[in-house]
């Protein structure tokens, strides 16, 4: 069976509309989501410098942290300056202000800890603290 030549070009003439529409189509969806993509898009000199800072890494290489064993706990302390002070204190002066501030602990809980009052931890923390100060001018002070 035979094609008549008006089926043929009738086919073809459905073929090019489709195939049109589809190019159509598929160029309006692009210009939609390159125009969806432009509204989302914010550039860098736009960012304030918190949102910059977050898009950033930094790697530290020869600033090693210092690590500290708080009754199996591990601290790390990035800052040499107060690494340096808080080798210096008493190891129950530095337990104190290691587990206050860098692992959040109570007064409490660290007198629980301890068999100590909360207040008498209290007194030790702020005597570790003023202690620590002034370690840390001394060695401001040298450098």
């Amino acid at each position: 069976m035979e094609l008549s030549p008006e089926y043929i070009d009738r086919n073809m003439r459905q073929f090019v509309r489709k195939a049109l529409k589809t190019l159509e189509l598929t160029a309006k969806a692009g210009r939609r989501e390159r125009r969806r993509r432009a509204d989302r898009e914010v550039t860098f000199s736009a960012l304030s410098h918190a949102e910059n800072n977050q898009l950033s890494a930094t790697d530290r290489y020869f600033n090693p942290d210092v690590l500290f064993d708080v009754m199996g706990l591990e601290v790390v302390v990035q800052d040499r300056l107060l690494a340096e002070a808080l080798a210096q204190l008493s190891e129950h002066q530095r337990n104190i202000i290691l587990l206050k501030y860098f692992l959040c602990w109570t007064d409490r809980q660290i007198g629980e800890t301890f068999k100590i009052k909360g207040d008498t931890i209290r007194h030790q923390r702020l005597a570790a603290l003023k202690m620590l100060e002034r370690l840390i001018k001394e060695d401001e002070a040298y450098e």
